[in-house]
């Protein structure tokens, strides 16, 4: 269930930043705080009727969860003030199942964009399909040539 709950609060998380017009590598140590603590406290309210706040144990998961979350999203925000990538999407839907988050980086003096394919594992690593980041990649080719950009995807290091 926590596992679900972070996503959840990441995903608001990412949904608050942009509807703020906010850039993710901009962001103080308190907008960076503020925002999750505000999303975990939402999902929290809502997530199974309240189930969360039901006992103190559920309280310190809460608490637990709310320092596990401010140190990913510090740690998503270190990685994105030292690159060119920047977040598309997230939770985004895909072949019956979902992404956590896809980052793109464009370069458009060699027409080129590249995806990059995040999954916040939170369980059991056996969930992850094998061949799925070149499959996501040919999805957004495909979604952005037909848009008139003409890119060309690059399979990413391993």
């Amino acid at each position: 269930d926590m596992g679900n709950v972070m996503h959840m609060a990441l995903e608001k998380f990412a949904a608050e930043v942009r509807k703020e017009g906010l850039d993710w590598a901009d962001l103080t140590e308190e907008e960076r705080n503020r925002i999750i603590d505000d999303c975990l406290d939402q999902v929290s309210a809502d997530y199974g009727n309240t189930i969360l706040k039901s006992s103190a144990r559920n309280e310190y998961m809460i608490e637990r969860t709310r320092r596990i979350l401010r140190r990913t999203v510090w740690a998503l925000q270190e990685q994105l003030k030292h690159g060119a990538f920047r977040p598309e999407g997230f939770e985004v839907r895909f072949q019956g199942g979902r992404i956590d988050r896809v980052d793109i980086m464009e370069e458009p003096e060699n027409n080129r964009v590249y995806v990059k394919v995040i999954d916040y594992k939170t369980g059991n690593m056996e969930d992850a399909a094998a061949g799925r980041d070149d499959l996501i990649r040919e999805r957004y080719r495909t979604q952005l040539n037909s848009t008139g950009k003409r890119c060309k995807m690059l399979p990413a290091k391993r």
